[in-house]
């Protein structure tokens, strides 16, 4: 008994969850709107009989006059427009709406696949743009290194080290100035001795300065001397281009 009871509610339950009875519900209110509209919505105070009368005589529909039909007509009649009507077109539309349905989709999935092969098309032609851009960049990079190169070769040492020195700052300027001072004045000694009593040095050019000189290439060590420096040719030119700005 149990199991035909469990049978019998899923079978009801089964009938009963089936969406044709809301598509059918749906299509009874739309159909039957004004029906509903006066049966629920509209303000009572403006009948001045019940509702049930006010839309049986003005919502129903009355085709035959005639005593002995009358009653009968009207019922099939009523019936076939407000609950017929409904049924056919919750017919219609279960057995119509998934193929519309199918058919609106597979225009969505076309113009899905144009849009998208519109897409790639121009992103292709925009990678080939950059790609033929970054190219042209490529290779005029290129030429420029290699006209660099060239000009570089074509220069002659005392060219080469002007457009050095048109980068000195002040800073250069000084330790130059004082590498100057050590080589042609203290005869390239960088430190000496003090105060032979209390074993210290005085160094001519502090270390930040003799960084830079060295640096840059000016100067390097006497040979065969301890703790005397020269200008090298390249600092020999820079104290001209100075001497000829005053500033030695």
């Amino acid at each position: 008994m149990n199991d035909f009871t469990r049978s019998l509610s899923d079978w009801f339950k089964e009938k009963t969850s089936s969406s044709l009875y809301f598509t059918y519900f749906i299509f009874v209110v739309a159909w039957n709107w004004e029906t509903f509209y006066t049966l629920f919505f509209e303000d009572a105070a403006l009948f001045k009989s019940p509702r049930i009368e006010y839309i049986s005589a003005n919502l129903k529909l009355n085709i035959c006059t005639e005593f002995w039909c009358g009653p009968l007509a009207d019922f099939i009649t009523n019936s076939v427009w407000h609950i017929g009507v409904p049924a056919m077109l919750t017919f219609f539309a279960v057995k119509y709406f998934p193929q519309i349905n199918a058919w609106a989709h597979g225009i969505e999935v076309k113009n899905y696949f144009e849009r998208r092969r519109a897409y790639d098309t121009e992103r292709v032609a925009y990678e080939e743009g950059l790609t033929i851009a970054l190219m042209a960049e490529a290779e005029q990079k290129q030429k420029q290194k290699t006209v660099k190169e060239f000009i570089q070769k074509a220069q002659t040492q005392e060219e080469k080290w002007d457009f050095e020195f048109q980068k000195i700052d002040e800073e250069d300027t000084r330790a130059i100035q004082n590498g100057f001072q050590c080589v042609y004045e203290k005869n390239g000694y960088v430190t000496t001795n003090a105060s032979q009593a209390i074993n210290t040095t005085f160094k001519y050019i502090p270390h930040g300065l003799y960084g830079r000189l060295d640096s840059l290439g000016l100067i390097k060590r006497v040979e065969g001397s301890s703790g005397r420096i020269e200008f090298t040719e390249k600092g020999k030119y820079f104290i001209r281009q100075l001497q000829k700005q005053k500033k030695l």
